[in-house]
């Protein structure tokens, strides 16, 4: 006979599990196609900014990127962890100081 590997009570006692309190979904790249929804919004950002020239992708999956890394810092409203990331992104692409009231459109 094989090594049994767990306690076989373990699956005779049922589980009592409470319903959930609270139940969240991720909307924005989910529901909302963030990407190329927002492109148009991008361009005339980037151009208010001195950005004309520039190409909307990489500023964008930049932005994208530092959105991502604040997720695990202490709570902000997703506003603001936005607005924080898109002034990161217009300095690192030399848009001047990072005016994040641009992103307020």
């Amino acid at each position: 006979m094989g090594r049994m590997l767990c306690d076989p009570a373990m699956h005779t006692t049922p589980a009592i599990i409470p319903p959930p309190s609270l139940l969240s979904f991720d909307v924005f790249g989910t529901l909302v196609d963030t990407r190329y929804g927002t492109y148009s919004a991008y361009r005339s950002i980037l151009d208010d900014a001195g950005g004309r020239d520039m190409e909307i992708r990489p500023f964008w999956a930049f932005w994208q990127e530092r959105v991502v890394a604040r997720y695990a810092a202490p709570y902000r409203s997703y506003k603001e962890i936005c607005r924080l990331a898109f002034e990161e992104s217009l300095v690192k692409f030399g848009l001047g100081q990072g005016d994040g009231t641009l992103i307020e459109r």
